[in-house]
């Protein structure tokens, strides 16, 4: 009898390295790349803005922060969750023929697991800010966990969706 084709945090982890090879730019024009299709759905413009820290040339695994920000839509945990949580998903907006480049939610995860051990997601959407964390389990095995999860799953507090607040301002 046929049967769907499975992958492993192997597999995903080889495909991932082999995409990004290492190289920090690449993995900068997946991350950029999810921030201007972002843009593009919201049909505006805006700043998308780069940061990253101890990076040392020939050696990506060194990188200690990668950050990319944007202005542009925003996530809530779930849409984190649906982005995240799933290798192959069509989050994009592509398959709805909008006018993107992302396809089948690899971007993020190559960037993630290709130069790095994970990666840290906090999105603010409708005032609302969520949380996503990809990772390198102790086993080897790629996880994701959302915010409401981070108690159980790391021992810290509860990062379930809250209100954005303005620094020193609150409702």
């Amino acid at each position: 009898m046929a049967r769907e084709l499975r992958t492993s945090s192997r597999g995903y982890r080889t495909e991932f390295e082999q995409s990004i090879q290492g190289d920090i730019v690449r993995a900068l024009v997946e991350l950029i790349t999810n921030s201007d299709d972002s843009y593009t759905r919201a049909k505006r413009d805006g700043p998308i803005n780069v940061v990253f820290e101890g990076h040392q040339r020939g050696d990506p695994r060194k990188t200690e922060r990668v950050s990319v920000t944007d202005q542009a839509q925003g996530m809530t945990e779930d849409q984190i969750d649906a982005a995240l949580g799933e290798v192959g998903g069509s989050t994009s907006g592509f398959s709805a023929h909008k006018s993107v480049r992302g396809l089948l939610g690899r971007g993020l995860k190559q960037a993630a697991f290709g130069i790095g051990a994970g990666v840290d997601v906090v999105s603010i959407k409708g005032g609302t800010v969520g949380f996503g964390r990809l990772y390198e389990s102790e086993r080897g095995r790629l996880m994701f966990s959302r915010g409401s999860e981070f108690e159980k799953d790391f021992g810290l507090p509860d990062h379930s969706p809250r209100r954005a607040m303005l620094a020193g301002i609150q409702d």
